[in-house]
Formats: structure tokens, C-alpha cells, sequence
């Protein structure tokens, strides 16, 4: 059992490897933001043991598993009660001086301010979204009782001590300009970069060879799949050889149909299985470009895991100018690569074949890594430790820390 003043950490949802690099680098910043205290994380037992591969084990980290007929996706809503009822009794027990949840959905929001009314709750509790809020500001909610009782409701609702977080200021900004009431919930903590590229693996490009532009993730039309494939066509067709295509990743199970279209445009076999966390960034690395071509608002509201990689490996993008790119531009204080809008493929890969000047190449590579350095672990202690004010911090460490 804990005896020093407590964080508690809990993944609600998520199974297995999702979200690792990502919960993985939390663990990590809140450390670094509070290292007088102990941390205890919760989670489903595959993604403990997925966790312990990056962090093993340390002193200061203690894992707690959720019983497996616990999962809230697809399941029972009574699920996110026994999840609550499960973290509420932690905090029984322990000193927890803070709880983050690193994944919420709206029936744990609500089951965890139901019974908080009964029981001990934490000085501070901070939610966080990955994804989730296209739902919650879906405008046919916005109605009567179902607005109060829908997601919406789960936030407007919830205790002042919870503090509702997003992964980008764009995503913030989107929120503003739709529902100012509800964005005066949230705030921002920024991406974490993952923990296996905090040292960074760029790895410099053999000359002379074809341009390799990759579509990175699980891939759908929303993602840009389509655009990824109408731009494969039009290289191939006016500079056959000159360009080399990979999607890094798998193609979506509703778009297995285009699989064989897939196959004959890329340069590498399309897996059916997730890659091994090693072949993913190994593929990316290896990549000139990457490409963001989003459809419709996908990503005005949902951060980018694997925009993140491409940050810490310097890799360039492709990308529509949407609020996101727009916003890490701004922070970069210059291009991460090009941007491109419907219609311009022709355009963007006459301007590839011609070749990038070296001094565009270096600026592209500074502007990624200096967004990278401002999304480290220890670097966005400071931003974690102010939004948990509430957390007791010697003097002595908040000086050396903060200062």
C-alpha cells in the first residue's frame, strides 16, 4: 500500500498497445512534475504488461489491474460504475492527491460524479480527450433533456475539482467557436512525445534514390486514404519511378476492399495485423514526406499520435492547411513541410520532382524538432504541475522544477 501523498492514474479503455507511447511519456511527465510522489496506475492487465516494456518498473511507479469483466467498450454501461466504485476505493485507501484519467467516455464521467456525491474524492482530477468530442458537440444533442443527459451534460455537470483536458490549443480553439460554455471546461496539455523517440532516430536519406511519401496509422477516408491513393496515381502517371508510396500501417476492416488497389499503387505488402511499435517507426523514418490529407474536419477535434512521430523523427509532411498544421506552424515559427489543398497534387509533385533545397530541407528538420523539444516529458512538467495546483509540492522541488 502507498504511503507517500498519491497520483492516480487510470486508462479506462483502452487494451493491449493502444495508447502506449502516449500513456507511457504521462507516467513520465508526472514524475517529473511530482517526484515526491508515488504513482499508481490503473489499467486492464494486457496494457499494464504493455506498459512495463517501456518503463519496467520503478520504485516510484506502482500498477493496479482492472478485472477484465470491468471493459466499458461495447459493454454494459454498469461497467463504468464498477470502474468508478473501483477508483473511489482507491482513493479510500490511499493518500491520492490527484487523479488523471487518461481516457473518459460519458458514462464514467457520469458514474464517477454520482458517486463522488457519497464518497472521498481527490483534490484534483483531470480528464482527458483523445477523442470523443464530434459526438459531444453534435448539434442534434443540443436538445432539451438529452443535451443534459448526453456527454455535454457529463461535463457541464461534473465537480470543479474535474478539469477537462485536450491534446492540441487548436482542438481548444474549435471548441470556442462552437460552444464557448463548454470550452470554459477545458485546457490544454500538449502531446506528449512518445518515450522511444525522446532521443530522436533521424536517420539521413540516401541520394539519388525515388521520394518516398508514406500515409501513417489506421487508414480510412477520413484520414485521407483516397486522397493518398488519387496522389500515387497522378506520380505514377506523369513520373513513373520517381516516387515510392508506403502506407504504414492497416487498412481499416469497413475499407478491406481496397486492399488489391492499395497493393498495386504502394511499394511494400498492406498488413492486415497492427505493426510492431519497431516496424512502425522504422517505416516511418524511413519515409521523405508524410502525408495528412485530411477529408472533412477529421482531426479538428482528435490529436494525431502519429503526427507526434513524425515530429520527433523529422520527417516533413503533406498536409491540408487545417486549424492543427496552421497551429503547429505558428508554434514552429515556420513550414513543416508543404501544404496542399484539393486539386494541387499535379502541382505539389511537379514541385517534389524538382528537388528540395538543402536550406528548405534543414529549415523543415529545425521547425519539427523544435515542436518535439516542447513536447517532451520534463518539458511539459511545468504545464502538468498547473493544472494540478491543488498538489502538494515541497519548496524545494517546485523551485528547482518551475523556476
Amino acid at each position: 500500500m502507498a504511503t507517500d501523498p498519491v497520483v492516480l492514474l487510470v486508462e479506462p479503455l483502452r487494451r493491449g498497445a493502444a495508447h502506449q507511447a502516449f500513456n507511457a511519456s504521462l507516467v513520465l511527465s508526472c514524475h517529473a512534475a511530482f517526484p515526491q510522489h508515488q504513482l499508481v496506475f490503473v489499467a486492464f492487465e494486457d496494457h499494464i504488461k504493455s506498459l512495463q516494456e517501456v518503463l519496467s518498473t520503478p520504485l516510484w511507479l506502482q500498477f493496479v489491474p482492472i478485472p477484465a469483466a470491468y471493459e466499458l467498450q461495447g459493454k454494459s454501461p454498469f461497467n463504468a460504475i464498477r470502474q468508478s466504485w473501483l477508483i473511489f476505493d482507491l482513493v479510500r485507501r490511499w493518500p491520492v492527491q490527484a487523479l488523471l484519467l487518461t481516457s473518459v467516455t460519458t458514462e464514467l464521467l457520469w458514474s464517477y460524479r454520482v458517486l463522488g456525491l457519497f464518497r472521498k474524492r481527490p483534490e484534483r482530477a483531470l480528464a482527458i480527450f483523445h477523442a470523443g468530442l464530434v459526438a459531444i458537440l453534435r448539434p442534434r444533442l443540443f436538445a432539451g433533456l438529452r443535451k443534459w443527459l448526453s456527454g455535454w451534460g457529463a461535463i457541464m455537470l461534473s465537480d470543479k475539482k474535474v478539469q477537462f483536458i485536450v491534446l492540441e490549443s487548436a482542438i481548444l480553439q474549435q471548441i470556442k467557436q462552437r460552444d464557448p460554455l463548454l470550452a470554459s471546461r477545458f485546457k490544454v496539455l500538449p502531446h506528449l512525445l512518445p518515450p522511444d523517440l525522446l532521443s530522436g532516430i533521424h536517420q539521413p536519406k540516401e541520394p539519388g534514390r525515388s521520394i518516398r511519401i508514406g500515409f501513417l496509422g489506421l487508414a480510412t477516408p477520413q484520414k485521407g486514404l483516397l486522397n493518398f491513393l488519387r496522389l500515387a496515381k497522378v506520380a505514377g502517371q506523369h513520373f513513373p519511378g520517381d516516387f515510392e508510396f508506403d502506407l504504414v500501417g492497416r487498412l481499416h476492416e469497413d475499407f478491406r476492399y481496397l486492399k488489391e488497389e492499395c497493393e498495386q499503387l504502394t511499394s511494400q505488402p498492406v498488413v492486415d495485423n497492427v505493426l510492431s511499435r519497431k516496424e512502425f517507426v522504422e517505416r516511418i523514418s524511413a519515409l521523405d514526406f508524410a502525408l495528412f490529407l485530411f477529408e472533412g474536419g477529421h482531426y479538428d477535434l482528435t490529436a494525431s499520435g502519429v503526427l507526434i512521430d513524425c515530429m520527433a523523427l523529422g520527417i516533413p509532411v503533406i498536409a491540408r492547411p487545417k486549424p492543427l498544421i496552421r497551429q503547429l506552424m505558428e508554434e514552429a515559427g515556420g513550414p513543416i513541410g508543404y501544404t496542399c489543398t484539393e486539386g494541387e497534387e499535379l502541382l505539389l509533385l511537379q514541385q517534389l520532382h524538382q528537388g528540395l533545397s538543402p536550406q528548405l530541407s534543414q529549415q523543415f528538420h529545425l521547425n519539427l524538432l523544435k515542436l518535439a523539444a516542447m513536447r517532451r516529458p520534463d518539458y511539459l512538467a511545468s504545464t502538468l504541475a498547473r493544472l494540478m495546483p491543488e498538489v502538494y509540492l515541497p519548496a524545494e522541488a517546485e523551485t528547482s522544477r518551475l523556476g
